[in-house]
């Protein structure tokens, strides 16, 4: 017959040992968050200023564009109307030459 006492023993060293590891996994847990830096890291801080320089760099050209675009427009003294007005016409003068 198998003596009661060290079953008794068995479990209770397998549920301490449970225990224990749960103990040492949130040790573990809170010295590792912890130790965890709260600045961002070099190379990020580096990707995020070289997506701002590039930002900075297409609105730039952007703002170039639009004024180049706006220049031209005015000096060509053009409006959406105007240029509806001509294309329209333009194809009516060809549709009437083809009857």
């Amino acid at each position: 017959m198998s003596n009661p006492t060290e079953q008794r023993a068995d479990g209770c060293s397998i549920f301490f040992t449970l225990i224990i590891v749960i103990i040492l996994s949130c040790v573990f847990l809170s010295i590792h968050s912890l130790l965890q830096p709260n600045n961002p890291e070099d190379v990020s801080l580096m990707t995020d200023q070289g997506r701002a320089l590039k930002i900075e760099a297409y609105q730039k050209e952007n703002q170039d564009f639009n004024s180049r675009l706006e220049l031209y427009h005015s000096d060509q003294n053009s409006s959406l109307e105007v240029i509806m007005s001509k294309i329209v016409s333009k194809y009516n003068t060809l549709g009437n030459n083809k009857n």
